[in-house]
């Protein structure tokens, strides 16, 4: 992950890593990880 990218950067590996949650049917994580970057980039 760069570090130079901040907040932008972090959102966008939980959005992927949300994707990641909702292929395995892992609702709870992908909706955390999800909001977590909404919040980061709001």
């Amino acid at each position: 992950m760069d570090d130079r990218a901040g907040g932008p950067a972090l959102a966008r590996a939980l959005t992927d890593r949300s994707a990641l949650f909702v292929a395995g049917r892992r609702y709870d994580g992908a909706l955390a990880d999800f909001r977590e970057a909404v919040d980061l980039l709001a």
